[in-house]
């Protein structure tokens, strides 16, 4: 088994609804030097059952290197469950011919806890009904009435200072902070008395460099006060380059002027004077800047060592920092 991908939570637990309602959100990044065509699936722990997890979206993606991804899973427990803890875990896999069930990555466990029901009103026996008399199955109630009753008056009568802990209990709106800067949204949040869970960058051109891309929860929905939201934010993105049928000096000046570092060149080491095939990531993808770039040669997809180069390709390929 080899590890493909990096996968993230910004929690290792999540409170489910009365209802038995969550969801939750993990970060996978592309750690090989190559593309990838991911899957996705759940893992449940028993008595989990994996037909309570929902993966939002293409269960199929693809990554290109040190790209980053959100996966969203929604979770919806059963009504009847048993309060208490149901784990599971995201399993990525690689889909590609000849590696699919051997390239995979599991992520950490999260735990989703079902609340405890509410406790109705207590029964009242009804006079005549046999066994108990209806003043013995009243009696509890009354005794609730009047202690509840008491406790009510005291916290009315207490003064101002102590009523706020009544108060914070109330469910708090999440703020909408999509496309605002990172460091104004997290004030945003932390003065809504919510905390922050910063992920990684994402490559888009969608966004400006700093700005927010996505939160969970999302925006209005109603959350407990000091809940944690993940936000994912743009980061320094750009463009791979075309530098198909360019030359290799011509294709490492276009990858340096691009922000991105040309770390491997593959092919047939005679054929380094002819035209490039393909790059990796491909043409067009969007990434942050800075990222890894493979470059192919013709024939077989082997690496390059520097050596076999000519010698003002040598030192251009040195001074991109990447080719050793």
């Amino acid at each position: 088994m080899t590890s493909i991908v990096t996968i993230s939570a910004p929690s290792q637990s999540v409170k489910a609804s009365k209802e038995g309602l969550a969801e939750h959100a993990f970060s996978i990044t592309n750690i090989t030097a190559g593309r990838l065509a991911l899957g996705t699936k759940i893992l449940a722990d028993a008595p989990a059952e994996e037909s309570w997890f929902t993966i939002e979206g293409a269960a199929k993606r693809e990554l290109a290197p040190n790209e980053t991804d959100q996966v969203v899973v929604k979770v919806k427990l059963p009504a009847d469950g048993r309060p208490g803890e149901y784990k599971f875990s995201l399993q990525v896999y690689s889909t590609e011919r000849g590696r699919a069930g051997e390239d995979f990555t599991n992520g950490p466990t999260v735990a989703v806890e079902m609340p405890e029901p509410s406790v109705g009103p207590i029964p009242v026996v009804p006079k005549g009904s046999g066994g108990f008399k209806w003043w013995m199955a009243a009696l509890p109630a009354a005794i609730v009435l009047v202690v509840g009753g008491g406790i009510a008056w005291y916290l009315w009568s207490n003064d101002e200072e102590e009523k706020p802990d009544v108060v914070n209990v109330m469910p708090v709106e999440v703020p909408n902070v999509v496309r605002l800067p990172l460091e104004a949204a997290e004030q945003k949040l932390t003065a809504a008395g919510l905390k922050v869970q910063k992920n990684p960058p994402v490559g888009t051109l969608e966004f400006k460099a700093g700005e927010v891309t996505q939160q969970i929860p999302e925006a209005f929905s109603n959350v407990e006060p000091g809940s944690v939201v993940s936000l994912w934010f743009a980061g320094e993105s750009v463009k791979v380059p075309s530098v198909k049928e360019d030359t290799l000096q011509a294709a490492i000046s276009k990858m340096t002027a691009a922000k991105l570092v040309v770390k491997q060149v593959t092919g047939d080491p005679d054929k380094v004077n002819q035209r490039v095939v393909s790059t990796t990531p491909a043409e067009e993808q969007v990434v942050l800047a800075g990222s890894e770039v493979t470059i192919h040669m013709p024939g077989q997809v082997i690496a390059i060592p520097v050596l076999k180069f000519p010698t003002d390709l040598m030192l251009q390929l040195k001074t991109n920092r990447g080719i050793e």
